[in-house]
């Protein structure tokens, strides 16, 4: 993705697009990465997986930058065949945009109103960036970057106090955890095995962004179904323990998180395929 390609698709992004959001994500998630990675220390690396600093990330941009009217995304194919606004989401619960279910309330910008951008060298911190006017604006795709960079450092930090607050065991190594770098490209196999798309001819760490961003975009509770069984293979039984749910609430959050899952890697990985 050129500079052109991206102010397009950031474009698109502020304006609720939420596939055009992903694309950026997933276009900036390796240099976000090393960002990360760069500003943790051996006791933290122990603790917490830089991906999963990531994934708290990639969740807080999309519900920041989810439409205030919470419309639900639905299929192109849907869409041309004059699809009632109901009928968006893959189903009830699920769907892109229900993710920001428990993200404060974003305001519509009155006409004439101005809403200061995101500048590349901007130094306020994500959590600030939001003008109570609505949504962020950005003066440029890294304008963008920065803010989605600030965003990663506000968790890091978060993810340092909360070490220090616990007294975390120490001697609990990251090897004890699964290895993101592997789980999350196993799952975009294992979810695409049955589909006619090009994600085997994804690179590894491409499809590591694309499970992460996809996974963003589902709601908390699908989310933390999907993850607890499929990246860190917890049992049924020990998912509905940890949640507080009942096991065939889980079957079916499951079912309903894969479902929209393996929409959304369905549409990334055949852009990526593109590029």
């Amino acid at each position: 993705m050129d500079e052109v390609q991206a102010a397009e698709q950031l474009e698109l992004a502020v304006a609720g697009d939420q596939d055009a959001l992903q694309r950026l994500i997933v276009h900036y998630h390796m240099p976000l990465r090393h960002k990360v990675a760069g500003r943790m220390d051996d006791t933290l690396r122990r603790q917490v997986e830089v991906d999963d600093i990531l994934q708290e990330a990639y969740v807080a941009a999309f519900k920041a930058l989810t439409r205030p009217n919470r419309e639900r995304e639905r299929p192109a194919d849907h869409v041309a065949a004059g699809g009632s606004p109901a009928d968006q989401s893959p189903d009830r619960e699920g769907g892109v945009n229900s993710v920001a279910a428990d993200a404060p309330p974003a305001e519509h910008t009155p006409r004439g109103t101005a809403v200061p951008a995101v500048s590349s060298t901007s130094q306020d911190t994500a959590d600030t960036a939001v003008p109570p006017t609505g949504r962020p604006a950005f003066d440029s795709p890294a304008g963008f970057y920065k803010w989605l960079e600030q965003i990663a450092f506000n968790r890091l930090r978060d993810q340092q106090r909360a070490l220090h607050r616990q007294k975390r065991d120490v001697a609990r190594e990251a090897a004890d955890r699964p290895d993101p770098t592997t789980s999350y490209p196993d799952l975009l196999n294992r979810i695409s095995a049955a589909e006619s798309t090009p994600s085997r001819h994804v690179a590894k760490d491409e499809a590591t962004a694309a499970v992460m961003s996809s996974l963003a975009r589902l709601t908390d509770e699908q989310r933390a179904v999907v993850r607890l069984r499929f990246l860190e293979g917890r049992s049924v039984a020990d998912i509905a323990g940890q949640l507080g749910k009942t096991e065939d609430a889980v079957h079916k959050l499951c079912f309903r998180g894969l479902k929209n899952l393996r929409r959304m890697l369905v549409s990334i990985t055949r852009y990526l395929s593109r590029l």
